[in-house]
């Protein structure tokens, strides 16, 4: 069922206190506010049974400015979660509202701000929970980048967030892929090497997929 982004920030709150890494990603996933925006009004839904996680339950986004996000996440996770937290889920949650108000481009230029956050705290935590929130990010960048591109490309632009999509992508392999790292930790490699190839594919851009070997 439908919960507010209170709610979603204890939530967030509580998940990174106990190195929850699978229910990090699915907080942070905004890829189901694509599909609920390209839903017929009549058949969009607020969640159903359980315990839902997913930002595009969150009921009260629309009536939040991005200011308020921010500032509501700053003060929910900051002391407890460290200042990357907060702002890759304020950043996610603010993507989040630009996807369901039907504005993929503006969500997209917000989401590639968590990028580096993100990397950051990926480098910083020693535990493997932090893979599969690297994972949902991946998805997050790519999905709303392509996104973004046919919402540019159907009013005559040229479209380039897609390309952008792939650099901060070598980002999040870069940070992974450290010859001192985590073996467990390298093998999130995998999955944003797949989201690259799909990239490269997408773009006609297949030589740089040596960069990935």
């Amino acid at each position: 069922m439908a919960f507010t982004y209170a709610t979603y920030l204890q939530r967030v709150k509580q998940a990174f206190s106990r190195g929850d890494g699978a229910q990090v990603a699915a907080l942070l996933d905004v890829t189901g506010c694509l599909v609920q925006a390209n839903q017929p009004a009549s058949k969009k839904k607020r969640g159903g049974g359980g315990l839902e996680t997913k930002l595009e339950h969150v009921s009260d986004l629309a009536q939040n400015t991005t200011q308020q996000l921010e500032s509501k996440a700053n003060k929910a996770l900051r002391s407890q979660c460290g200042d990357s937290a907060a702002e890759v889920a304020a950043s996610c949650a603010v993507c989040a509202r630009h996807l369901l108000a039907g504005d993929p481009v503006q969500a997209y230029d917000r989401l590639a701000l968590s990028v580096q956050p993100f990397v950051d705290l990926f480098r910083t935590e020693e535990q493997t929970w932090v893979v599969p929130p690297l994972h949902a990010m991946a998805d997050n960048v790519r999905l709303v980048a392509c996104s973004a591109d046919d919402a540019i490309r159907s009013r005559g632009g040229e479209p380039d967030r897609l390309e952008n999509a792939g650099n901060h992508l070598m980002t999040f392999f870069s940070a992974a892929n450290r010859p001192q790292g985590d073996p467990d930790k390298r093998l999130a490699t995998l999955r944003v090497v797949n989201s690259l190839f799909r990239i490269y594919f997408a773009l006609n851009t297949l030589r740089n997929c040596k960069y990935l070997v």
